[in-house]
């Protein structure tokens, strides 16, 4: 899987821009647009970020900002998703920032494993002054050409690359334009940015950076003085785990000896459990049936018998049958699939107490039978990124069209008598958190004291401090209960003992995930086996068989 990392470089003039910039113009010549692309050049997968400004006649009226990106891949059969995303805009007489997820690819493979390929774009249009315009999307300036070595981007001044030591693998982007919103990284390994410039990020922005470290992204920051330590939190060593992912300070652009996060990959890899999971239900046999009695009923019956010597009534009959035939399907599917749907989630949950926030990134999959409805919505920015397994597939082509206005959903994300498969991405509002109380007891001997604030039981949960004390429970604690534990030498050495149900259903390399996030200390590794509420819901008429979570909290002593 191609993924990329994101560098900063410093704007040798104001204004600077590091993407590049399309122009267009009305159709009556009187306003003139640009479109630019907030990262050069963009990412793969996840999200782009475009940002928009007019000049001339109705620039300070409202937009509406239309961006359609396509996925096409071409295997056994054609399989094409057109995600539209609308955003309304209010005055673009400035720069105006629209962040657009991409729709590929629909799978947890890297497009180089297709037969046949794949390929993928993003058009942009406007609603302006009663007039559609079509916006060109800006061409990328960098490339391998461009910019063929690492050599290269310092010469510009840029930050740092990915961890594969592929040069080629970056973009460039201005700190200062970067959009206050944490979807727009998810297409990034890693960001690496300047002390400087962080400090000189608002905190709406800082924000942002830090829950795409949350969901497993890498924040590389290079050559931080004390007090952006500090903000980073990041004192004593020089990296820290936040979340899933982590944060770096480095002395100078230069692929670090740890591994980035993967947060790409994650984004894109079906849940364990989605093969426990019925595939796309074939017709059944009373399906069959009815469709052989209906073609016998409408044919040779009605035309023989019902209407024999009075050809006229087959203006009435045919339509008639129709309804009553449609009517009987209607009844068999429901027999056959029932109404909603059913599935599976786990949801990994990063809780925020000071900033009264939590980081949601949940897998799930499931399979729909007659759908009265499919469009959901959701509180606050949310990424769903559909996964389908090709290789269970081969057999199903066509086109699916996705739709999101804001954070209302609508279109194929849900389709009746089929499976889904998709990740979930948010940043929710929520005071959840476990409290954590001051180290008692003796040198040899420390204690404590551990009080669980969330709305849901916690049936295990491990931490490990600064000095390597280790310690661990695996009593139930329901909200508001608390527990005092006495600590284990070697924190270093700690493992999870996975004895709750939602530990053990995990993935192995989760696991290990789980395990050195343990070890390097700093953050407690909860599992609740059944929290609805802490899980993102999508569709209203599925029903979960399962929501466990993982809880993951930073401990600031």
């Amino acid at each position: 899987m191609n993924s990329r990392s994101l560098i900063t470089f410093l704007a040798l003039v104001s204004g600077a821009i590091a993407g590049p910039v399309s122009t267009s113009m009305s159709n009556d010549g009187k306003t003139n647009y640009e479109l630019k692309s907030i990262f050069d050049p963009p990412p793969s997968h996840g999200c782009d970020a475009l940002a928009v400004r007019s000049s001339g006649a109705g620039s300070d009226e409202a937009m509406e900002f239309n961006a359609v990106s396509d996925f096409t891949t071409y295997w056994y059969n054609r399989k094409e998703v057109q995600l539209n995303t609308n955003t309304s805009l209010g005055n673009t007489s400035s720069w105006q920032t629209v962040v657009i997820p991409k729709a590929s690819p629909l799978t947890d493979n890297s497009s180089s494993h297709y037969r046949g390929g794949a390929s993928g774009s993003i058009s942009v249009t406007a609603n302006h002054r009663g007039g559609l315009i079509y916006l060109g999307y800006p061409a990328s300036m960098s490339s391998s050409s461009s910019n063929p070595s690492l050599e290269r981007a310092i010469s510009l001044n840029a930050r740092a690359l990915d961890k594969d030591k592929n040069y080629d693998e970056y973009s460039l982007f201005v700190a200062t334009e970067i959009p206050a919103d944490w979807r727009a990284f998810t297409g990034f390994n890693s960001v690496t940015i300047t002390g400087k410039e962080w400090a000189s990020l608002p905190l709406n922005k800082q924000q942002s950076l830090k829950q795409y470290v949350h969901l497993g992204g890498t924040l590389r920051v290079v050559q931080a003085d004390e007090s952006v330590a500090i903000s980073l939190d990041v004192k004593e060593s020089k990296s820290r785990h936040e979340g899933m992912g982590r944060i770096l300070l480095v002395d100078e652009p230069k692929t670090p000896r740890s591994q980035d996060g993967d947060i790409v990959k994650r984004l894109l890899t079906a849940p364990q459990f989605s093969s426990s999971i019925p595939d796309n239900k074939q017709p059944g046999p009373l399906t069959v049936l009815g469709v052989l009695a209906l073609g016998i009923l409408i044919g040779p019956v009605n035309l023989f018998v019902f209407t024999r010597k009075k050809r006229h009534k087959l203006f009435f009959t045919i339509p008639l049958i129709a309804t009553a035939a449609s009517l009987v399907f209607v009844i068999v599917i429901l027999m056959e699939d029932g109404i909603g749907g059913n599935g599976k989630r786990i949801a990994f949950v990063t809780l925020s107490p000071e900033t009264a926030s939590s980081t949601v990134f949940q897998q799930q999959a499931s399979r729909c039978g007659a759908l009265l409805g499919t469009s959901f919505s959701f509180s606050e920015p949310t990424l769903v990124m559909p996964i389908s397994s090709l290789e269970l597939d081969r057999e199903n082509g066509g086109s699916v069209s996705l739709s999101q206005t804001g954070t209302e959903f609508s279109g194929g994300w849900f389709k009746s008598r089929q499976k889904q498969v998709q990740t979930v991405s948010s940043v929710i509002p929520s005071r959840a958190r476990i409290d954590v109380g001051k180290q008692a007891g003796t040198e040899e001997s420390p204690k404590r004291s551990f009080t669980n604030t969330t709305n849901t039981a916690i049936q295990q949960f491990a931490f490990v401090d600064k000095k390597n004390n280790y310690y661990a429970s695996s009593k139930t604690l329901n909200p508001g209960d608390s527990v005092t534990i006495t600590a284990k030498t070697g924190g270093n050495t700690a493992g999870l003992d996975y004895v709750s149900e939602s530990a053990n259903s995990l993935d192995s390399r989760t696991r290990n995930e789980l395990t050195k996030l343990l070890r390097a200390g700093g953050q407690i590794i909860a599992f609740a086996d059944d929290a609805p509420e802490l899980c993102i819901d999508t569709l209203d008429s599925i029903e979960w068989d399962s929501s466990p979570a993982v809880l993951i909290q930073a401990v600031i002593d």
